[in-house]
């Protein structure tokens, strides 16, 4: 893999290289297409060793390629791909470039067939497309999950009938696209082509509970995507409630950045109210060892849960949701209920709370701020959306590839899928604290 990502380097060197030597023949007023067909060579083994380099690539045995005027991009998928048929799908203005493709791809007659279609018919170009994937399956015994359709070339009408054909046929959609538009050449530049693969939008869509959203109400969306927030951004203190004296405590890396000062602030502010601190607070001294309570304090939202023995204090920037509130109610209960003997009987040995950072993070899912990795045994049986999986896959190969890393926090999740699928910052929330109560994620 060293040696194959060290030839990809040097292959993308030596285009850079020739573009800027056309850049000064092109000043000079010199001929520089032998130059331009350099650079082609080079793009196309650039390109096949990248394309298969990529985790994500996948070898189609049957292509249907839409044909327009630039055949290059096609080139480039059958040489990376090498299917065994392929059919083309062309306008009387792109059947020239057909010859060309079959030349730099070295296609036998037996491996193709095309199909003519006037400008402006999509029913005609639905029709191609059939006759197409006929070709492939039945003439080739190809099947069908190893058909793609590439609309790369050709006009939007072609584009719009294999959109429409791949939804309706259950067909995957591969592209060639470019990260690259080259100025001086007024087109994309040489050596940034790149091999994208889409799913099936038949699966995915029919999958897709996130644009759904029918079975799931909008309250249990926001409901969820508040808690999500509380767990992800909240500071957890555990105090033994007569004395103050700290237990344990909890932060997370979207927790708060609290000095020695501030924080010793917050510590007495909650076990050791005075008379006038009180005021300040507006605070009714019967009010401090109540089951709730809630103030500001320093910026910060102090929320108080009292149990018989032990106080738990929640601070964040914002009120904290009711789910997180029940939920903190039932760990102090629990957690009491563990200990009772010991908080009875409290002689200052706090090591017998070891155990609260893990009976907090199983209470309020806590563990969900710890470094993952996804689970790829598991993640193929979560079938809530198909879509949101795609995506996660994809980035995860991604961030492998270009960072080496096979963790993450789950906390990142949410900006991803913002990112790459224009959802809201709810659902967003709401699908992240979803894979990981599936154990989608692993420790």
């Amino acid at each position: 893999m060293k040696k194959l990502k060290e030839e990809i380097r040097m292959l993308k060197s030596q285009i850079v290289r020739k573009l800027s030597l056309i850049s000064e023949l092109k000043s000079q007023n010199k001929d520089f297409k032998p130059i331009i067909k350099e650079i082609w060579k080079l793009s196309k083994k650039k390109f096949v060793l990248q394309s298969r380099s990529d985790s994500n690539f996948r070898r189609y045995k049957g292509l249907i390629f839409t044909v327009g005027l630039t055949p290059e991009p096609i080139i480039l998928n059958i040489l990376a791909s090498e299917p065994e048929a392929v059919y083309f799908i062309y306008t009387e203005e792109s059947e020239k470039f057909i010859d060309t493709i079959i030349e730099e791809t070295n296609l036998k007659p037996s491996q193709y067939i095309r199909g003519k279609i006037p400008k402006d018919s999509i029913i005609t170009a639905f029709r191609l497309i059939k006759i197409g994937l006929n070709f492939l399956c039945e003439d080739k015994r190809i099947k069908k999950l190893d058909i793609a359709l590439d609309p790369t070339g050709g006009t939007k009408i072609m584009s719009v009938g294999c959109g429409v054909a791949s939804s309706i046929m259950d067909l995957d959609i591969l592209y060639v696209s470019n990260t690259k538009y080259n100025v001086m050449l007024r087109r994309p530049e040489p050596g940034s082509e790149k091999l994208v693969n889409l799913p099936n939008l038949q699966s995915v869509l029919l999958g897709d509970k996130l644009i759904e959203d029918l079975n799931i109400s909008r309250d249990t969306i926001e409901k969820i995507s508040e808690y999500f927030k509380d767990i992800t951004s909240t500071h957890i203190v555990l105090l033994i409630k007569k004395t103050g004296e700290l237990l344990s405590e909890i932060r997370y890396i979207e927790s708060h950045n609290l000095d020695a000062d501030v924080f010793s602030g917050l510590i007495t502010a909650i076990t050791d109210i005075g008379g006038e601190l009180r005021k300040q607070l507006n605070i009714h001294k019967g009010d401090i060892n109540s089951t709730e309570l809630e103030f500001n304090f320093k910026g910060f939202m102090i929320n108080l849960i009292n149990g018989e023995f032990i106080r738990l204090a929640i601070i964040s920037d914002e009120k904290i949701s009711e789910l997180m509130k029940e939920n903190s109610i039932q760990l102090v209960d629990e957690y009491e209920t563990i200990h009772i003997d010991g908080l009875r009987n409290f002689n200052g040995d706090i090591n017998q709370f070891n155990d609260f950072p893990e009976k907090v993070k199983e209470r309020l899912d806590l563990n969900l701020n710890d470094k993952c990795s996804l689970n790829l045994e598991q993640i193929h049986q979560y079938d809530k959306n198909i879509t949101i999986i795609y995506i996660l896959k994809r980035w995860y190969n991604k961030m492998k590839l270009k960072t080496h890393l096979t963790s993450f926090y789950p906390i990142l999740i949410p900006k991803v899928l913002i990112r790459e699928l224009g959802i809201t910052r709810e659902e967003a929330n709401y699908w992240t604290y979803d894979l990981f109560r599936n154990n989608m994620y692993t420790q």
